[in-house]
């Protein structure tokens, strides 16, 4: 089954490629044929602006890291970053707080992490690296593989959530202190087995997942699974963090719930946003998102993109494309047109590893409820906001989950947080239906939760069980006893026959902390032209009293 990477250049998906270094000795005239290209920078924010952040003088490229600190400046693109202090608010953490990282592995699941890299060598975890390359679990080897073509895609997002701060070179990570573990599933570009994709994800205390299966709907029952046994027993109980991409899908409707690994209680499921805190117009809705951070534009828009590391060579990864050339990245090992939500979910990573260095003892649970818990509403005038009240008291918005990370905010909350407590769960389903939804139809479901023993919402599948005669298009919308709605599909996207057969399961994180008591309600809307025919539902609350 297909992979698909989660950059994005121009409208289209970045090509397969694995992240292999080049050697040490790499030499600067390697580049020198290559003209200087400045017209995606301001040179006058690199001599000395006085709005940029001290935290971040040190590194020479980290002031064009506008996800980091944002007062304006010109960076991957003809624009500048559209909105000062429109970031994740994080070099507060290492000045004020001096956290950064340290102790915290974060295993970067992708096509290969340069091992070779000046920014990322001192930081990666070689005994824990992997490389999937034609089902041989090769040690310590990060690389790409030889056949195929190199797209930096993982160099790319290990420098956004870890490379290496405050040595004078190049970028600075969200985390800058945490290790690095390069765990090469390949991507596209030659078969990985499920039982290789099992094994990547078993590797650090947080795996970073800018990848998606390109089918619609494809599922692997096994790698669900596999996420809960994980958690029981990762991190001596306390669970991995699994941080995945919304996908990059909003053009072609598809919504992020309709992938099934990123709609999981275990993952946290990140959308991304431009310069301006505004969705970018690639970034999956859904039900299933909860957090947003920083993946800026495209080459189409020429909006501002994300400056991180690259490959080394002016002819590998996205230097390959002449897409960053700058007189402080003689050796092309850097890039400033990263994007799409693979670069918005290390900087969650990132953050996720300053928060397990403010308290090792955070569950897989507790992280993701501070994050919900700290984001900061962005884009407040959209319409696409929940009153607050509605929603246990939080806002929550299909295209941006809880809001844009606070870094900041996450550390400091994490530093004194109290656990959750005990996980409980509740099952309640309808099956043997037998009910035709006909076409410009809709049926509603509802279910009586009358003693669940969860009284703070924390997740909830919903599973429906339904048979298509042909493409079907399908509005499925859950409303709690609150009145809160979760839009877990919706009728602008055709999936194929079988997407129901047997059940898919939806996920929302969007009743946070509301009771599952009450009466809930299912309504299926059939805005299409095949015939289908209702089984089953099933709904599941994961929560606490």
């Amino acid at each position: 089954m297909k992979r698909a990477i989660l950059g994005v250049c121009a409208a289209v998906l970045i090509g397969c490629g694995g992240g292999g270094g080049s050697s040490d000795d790499l030499k600067k005239d390697d580049c020198a044929a290559i003209d200087t290209d400045t017209s995606l920078f301001d040179f006058s924010d690199y001599v000395g602006n006085s709005s940029r952040d001290p935290m971040t003088a040190n590194d020479p490229l980290a002031v064009y890291q506008w996800h980091l600190f944002n007062f304006g400046q010109k960076s991957g693109s003809s624009r500048p970053a559209h909105t000062p202090r429109e970031d994740i608010n994080v070099t507060a953490v290492w000045s004020d707080l001096g956290i950064t990282g340290s102790g915290v592995t974060i295993a970067i699941v992708d096509d290969g992490t340069d091992s070779s890299h000046p920014d990322l060598k001192n930081s990666i975890n070689r005994a824990l690296s992997r490389n999937y390359q034609n089902h041989k679990d090769v040690a310590a080897d990060p690389s790409r593989s030889p056949a195929c073509t190199p797209s930096g895609h993982g160099t790319a997002t290990a420098g956004i959530a870890a490379a290496k701060g405050f040595n004078g070179v190049g970028v600075i990570g969200v985390a800058p202190n945490a290790t690095i573990a390069g765990v090469n599933i390949g991507i596209e570009c030659f078969p990985v087995y499920v039982s290789d994709t099992l094994n990547a994800l078993k590797i650090g205390d947080i795996s970073s997942n800018s990848w998606e299966y390109s089918d619609v709907g494809a599922s692997e029952t096994s790698e669900r699974e596999a996420f809960w046994e994980e958690i029981t027993k990762s991190r001596e109980g306390k669970g991995r963090i699994y941080v995945f991409a919304a996908g990059n899908s909003r053009r072609e409707h598809i919504n992020s719930n309709y992938k099934s690994l990123a709609n999981s209680f275990y993952t946290i499921t990140v959308a991304a946003l431009e310069s301006n805190g505004q969705y970018t117009v690639y970034s999956s809705r859904g039900a299933n998102l909860l957090i947003s951070a920083y993946g800026g534009g495209t080459a189409a828009d020429n909006k501002a993109r994300i400056v991180t590391t690259d490959q080394r060579g002016c002819h590998t990864g996205f230097n390959s494309k002449s897409l960053m050339l700058h007189q402080l990245n003689a050796c092309g090992e850097y890039t400033a047109v990263m994007n799409g939500t693979s670069a918005a979910t290390p900087m969650i990573a990132g953050v996720a590893a300053l928060m397990l260095e403010a308290n090792p003892d955070l569950t897989w649970r507790d992280v993701r409820y501070i994050l919900a818990t700290t984001a900061r509403k962005n884009d407040p005038t959209s319409g696409s906001w929940e009153a607050g009240a509605v929603c246990g008291g939080f806002a929550f918005s299909h295209d941006y989950g809880f809001g844009v990370v606070d870094a900041h905010s996450a550390v400091k909350k994490a530093q004194n947080h109290i656990s959750l407590g005990a996980l409980k769960t509740h099952t309640q389903f309808q099956s043997s239906l037998d009910i035709t939804i006909p076409t410009s139809g809709s049926i509603e479901r509802s279910f009586t939760i009358p003693s669940s023993g969860i009284n703070k919402i924390e997740f909830i599948d919903v599973t429906i069980d339904m048979i298509s005669s042909d493409r079907t298009k399908n509005k499925i919308e859950l409303e709690s006893p609150n009145g809160t709605k979760s839009i877990l599909a919706e009728s602008d996207y055709a999936l194929p026959y079988y997407f129901y057969n047997n059940g898919y399961t939806f996920g929302t994180t969007r009743h946070l902390d509301e009771s599952a008591d009450g009466i809930w309600k299912i309504k299926i809307t059939n805005d299409g032209s095949a015939t289908n025919t209702l089984k089953g539902v099933s709904l599941t609350f994961y929560g606490r009293n």
